[in-house]
């Protein structure tokens, strides 16, 4: 899988775990544009919970505070996760160059990230 942010070198990944409706695991093999990437692995999973609902589990293993990138994934993980959990409770997530993003992105140093699959 190729994931995009915004820029011409995506990072490839490959699905190393998939658990239809349940959960994925990636790993990320390649990408000049996030190399601190290299050799991480992402992974998604769902879990019920107590209201009927269920939780998003979510971790990138090997994205430490160590890492050059580490802040503005950080930042970028967190604002896309949160649009995520938006848009399932209201239908209406802030996704790529919405308002809210636009406006994150204006008002930070950090690199500016568009995540495509």
């Amino acid at each position: 899988m190729r994931l995009a942010f915004g820029h011409d070198d995506p990072q490839i990944i490959h699905v190393d775990t998939p658990q239809r409706s349940s959960a994925v695991v990636w790993r990320v093999l390649a990408g000049a544009w996030l190399p601190d990437w290299l050799g991480t692995t992402i992974s998604f999973e769902l879990a019920p919970d107590q209201a009927e609902g269920c939780q998003l589990k979510f971790r990138h293993r090997g994205l430490t505070p160590k890492l050059e990138c580490y802040d503005s994934c950080k930042v970028g993980w967190d604002h896309f996760l949160r649009s995520l959990g938006v848009y399932v409770e209201t239908g209406e997530g802030t996704p790529w160059e919405s308002d809210l993003d636009t406006a994150r992105r204006e008002t930070s140093d950090r690199p500016r990230l568009s995540p495509t699959v």
